[in-house]
């Protein structure tokens, strides 16, 4: 699902003018969207720096090895997420953040939604991720959707809670 193909623009409408779309994670909008994702957590996490964080290569967000999926309101992009293939069947949903401006609306859910549609188009039937418990809101949005805890898959030093959830039966 290059930028533009696979799913189709309008494949994660909320309401009227919110819409989810792969995006090229060159494009202007992502870094900027991923730009503000590491400020955002560099603000709220206690000495979390972005000095050391190490940022998958573009080619890991495009398929067939992942995608970078933009939630646009009104033509503005204001949420964003990835999902990679980590092993086969197996996604991890990366870069999840909605900016301050558009929380509380739904366009987490809605992303997190979409994502594991493309991990799923993508091959897989499971999808990880990590966290960290001091982002409550993205903690509690997991374990609604149905993450579980599991243990450590992927040695982030900077997570402090590691979950997985089946996308389908295999």
């Amino acid at each position: 699902m290059e930028a533009g193909e696979g799913l189709a623009p309008g494949s994660g409408r909320l309401h009227a003018g919110v819409d989810i779309r792969p995006v090229s994670p060159r494009s202007a909008d992502a870094r900027r969207l991923l730009t503000d994702y590491l400020d955002d957590l560099e603000r709220r996490l206690d000495g979390w720096t972005k000095a050391g964080y190490v940022d998958a290569a573009p080619e890991e967000l495009i398929p067939p090895a992942g995608a970078l999926l933009l939630a646009y309101d009104g033509g503005e992009a204001v949420a964003c997420g990835a999902v990679h293939v980590i092993s086969p069947g197996v996604a991890e949903v990366k870069r999840m953040f909605v900016a301050p401006r558009a929380r509380g609306r739904g366009i987490g859910r809605a992303l997190l939604d979409v994502l594991e549609r493309a991990a799923v188009e993508l091959g897989c039937d499971v999808a990880r991720l990590d966290s960290t418990e001091p982002l409550a809101e993205a903690m509690a949005l997991y374990r609604s959707a149905g993450y579980v805890e599991i243990g450590d898959y992927n040695g982030n030093p900077n997570a402090t809670a590691w979950l997985e959830r089946r996308l389908r039966s295999r």
